[in-house]
């Protein structure tokens, strides 16, 4: 079921998967592109959600679309990897969480799509209202 998005930006520029933190120096950091693309993400949704609150206690839906270009190998055309989905997915919720939503665990149910893309890759991002707590469905017997 689709349900009509809240909240729906672009991010342009190839997707940055996300990486476990590094270690130098005594101090953990996350790597520059990663870092880089993730304030992007929180540019973009600050200019659509403007100065409300997060919001807190209620699930959102998370919906992504992540171009996968194609590229040529010989006669073969190939999907362009450079990232997992669900590192990609990762990296937008931590980037979201403290703008749209107070916790990126309240997002639910997350979705994520590969489509066709350009060689620069582009992501596109939907949040939507989602279930209340008491909509959640039982867990199968």
């Amino acid at each position: 079921m689709m349900i009509d998005p809240a909240l729906r930006f672009e991010i342009p520029g190839r997707p940055q998967a996300w990486k476990r933190a590094g270690r130098g120096g005594g101090k953990s950091f996350t790597p520059a592109p990663v870092k880089q693309w993730q304030q992007r993400i929180q540019q973009r949704a600050r200019l659509l959600w403007g100065h409300r609150p997060p919001i807190v206690e209620r699930f959102l839906g998370l919906r992504i679309y992540v171009s996968m270009p194609l590229t040529k190998k010989g006669a073969e055309t190939r999907p362009l990897r450079f990232g997992d989905a669900d590192n990609i997915c990762k990296g937008i919720a931590d980037a979201l969480q403290g703008i749209v939503i107070g916790d990126d665990s309240w997002f639910w149910p997350i979705e994520v799509h590969r489509v066709k893309g350009s060689r620069d890759g582009n992501t596109w991002v939907e949040i939507y209202p989602s279930h209340s707590l008491e909509d959640l469905p039982e867990p199968p017997q």
